[in-house]
Order: C-alpha cells, then sequence, then structure tokens
C-alpha cells in the first residue's frame, strides 16, 4: 500500500492515473488493490485527489510556477476539469485556489 501511494503522489499530476492503471502497473487486481485501500480507511480515489490537491497547493506557493494560471496549476495537478479541481481544492483548504495563492 505504501509503495502504491508513493507512485501516485509521484504521479499525481497524470490525468489518467487511476485504480484500473495502478492495479496494472502493480500486477495485482482492482478489488485486491481497492480492498489495501479499504483496509486503511480509505479509496484509491480520495488518496489521489488528496495528492492532486497536495501537488497543487505546492505549484500556488512556488515562486517558480507563479506565471500559471490557477486552472493551470489544476491541469498540471492532474485534475482533467476546472470546476472539479475549484471545487475539492475550496472543500479541502477553505479558499480558492486564486486566495489561496494570494496568501
Amino acid at each position: 500500500l505504501q509503495r502504491v501511494m508513493r507512485h501516485m503522489q509521484l504521479h499525481a499530476g497524470d490525468p489518467d492515473m487511476g485504480s484500473t492503471r495502478l492495479a496494472r502497473e502493480f500486477s495485482v487486481s482492482l478489488r485486491t488493490l481497492h480492498q489495501l485501500f479499504e483496509m486503511s480507511g480509505t479509496t484509491v480515489h480520495e488518496c489521489l485527489t488528496d495528492a492532486r490537491l497536495a501537488r497543487a497547493s505546492t505549484l500556488l506557493r512556488d515562486p517558480a510556477s507563479q506565471h500559471l494560471s490557477t486552472m493551470d496549476v489544476g491541469f498540471a495537478s492532474g485534475f482533467s476539469e476546472a470546476s472539479t479541481f475549484y471545487r475539492r481544492f475550496k472543500q479541502k483548504f477553505g479558499v480558492t485556489p486564486g486566495d489561496y495563492r494570494a496568501g
């Protein structure tokens, strides 16, 4: 599970990353993958979303990424839709990505 979670963190920016791909890359069944996460009290989707949000928060605060719009940060973090990125970000951090960046 720790190897899978680390892999998710490293590749969170890939919008094609998901449970099917993870199961294939780690040579386990989809059911086994979901059971591993179930035992830890989370889901593959929740863990991947958290990894993507962590990546986004880092990019938003990184001076080297200030040239990216907040929408571009969402896409670079693996979100395929801006609305999903904005909604999930605000749920987790309590502010919009733009307000988070502003400080």
